[in-house]
């Protein structure tokens, strides 16, 4: 059980303590009265101790959840997203090219998600989407592993980096669930019907330098439509690819993965954020990502219910005090 407001758990304990008090109390009195009049006639005297107790307890619950209420409970649940759509989202930008990961970012990334591929569940519908300044689909919505597969042993790196375009086409992609309903999904964007639920694997290296949205808008888009989107950030801060310049000269230019950017988009999105430097790092960390998309946990609140049952509890011991009166 999970607690959005755990500093009000101590009002808990409130009603215990002077329900306790209480107790102690009436096993005062209840003594003196046995010293003074004896039991017999205190059993006299004395009210139904049973029905007391029940009506007693009964509200004491009530009271106990009432103040529970107050601490916003949940409950963390098992989303079973085993028919989800998942979309592969790879960038292909010139950075791509970088020699810090064998052999390079590129074909480690691609080793990594032909792996991928082919060790997830039947019922995943894949789709790839590659950018670098433009944005394509290699593969449409499909749950046939060579045609994903393929898509991804055919990219090739160069150019600018789109990010943010890139995961707009993927969030329709991924939403249409078909690839007969892609254009339909792109069309309508967040208004398409009857979305596909979706989850999107970003395998970047590096800052976006090209396209009309940003990292930030594409993330609040995915907010929006409940697409949760993993990020995974590809090589390392030494990494480094050679140019030629205008002149024909040779330029050497750093290409440090963008690790903020991307650990932002997963923890806003609420997917998962994860490093890699070498292609080993990346099959293992494929491997993390697939068992948390297989069950993703969600949280219940609970609030509601506790105050329903509370309340629920009050009025039935308030039942059987007022039964109790009458007879």
């Amino acid at each position: 059980m999970t607690f959005e407001h755990p500093a009000f758990l101590p009002l808990v304990l409130l009603p215990l303590v002077a329900y306790t008090l209480y107790l102690r109390e009436i096993k005062k009195r209840n003594s003196r009265i046995v010293h003074f009049t004896g039991t017999t006639m205190l059993e006299t005297l004395s009210p139904k101790p049973r029905l007391d107790r029940t009506a007693t307890v009964v509200g004491l619950a009530g009271v106990v959840l009432l103040a529970l209420a107050q601490s916003g409970p949940g409950i963390v649940l098992k989303e079973d997203v085993s028919n989800n759509s998942i979309v592969l989202v790879v960038d292909v930008s010139g950075s791509m090219t970088a020699t810090d990961v064998k052999k390079t970012r590129l074909d480690a990334a691609k080793n990594a998600a032909t792996a991928f591929i082919a060790n997830a569940p039947k019922e995943w519908t894949l789709s790839v989407v590659s950018y670098n300044e433009t944005v394509s689909v290699p593969s449409y919505p499909t749950t046939d592993r060579t045609l994903s597969a393929n898509a991804v042993r055919d990219l090739l790196a160069g150019g600018g980096t789109a990010t943010g375009d890139a995961l707009i086409l993927a969030y329709a992609v991924g939403r249409a669930g078909d690839a007969d309903r892609v254009q339909e999904s792109v069309a309508a964007g967040a208004n398409f019907a009857d979305p596909k639920p979706t989850d999107v694997i970003l395998i970047s290296d590096g800052a976006q330098t090209a396209g009309n949205t940003t990292v930030a808008q594409a993330a609040e888009l995915a907010v929006e439509l409940g697409v949760h989107v993993s990020t995974v950030a590809l090589g390392t801060p030494e990494g480094e690819i050679s140019i030629l310049t205008p002149d024909g000269l040779t330029q050497i230019l750093k290409v440090p993965p963008d690790f903020l950017t991307l650990q932002r988009l997963a923890q806003v999105t609420g997917g998962q954020f994860v490093s890699a430097y070498t292609e080993e790092e990346m099959g293992r960390l494929y491997t993390s990502v697939t068992s948390s998309l297989t069950r993703k946990p969600q949280t219940t609140d609970l609030t509601a219910h506790t105050i329903a049952t509370g309340i629920a509890l009050l009025l039935a011991a308030y039942g059987v005090y007022a039964g109790r009166r009458s007879s």
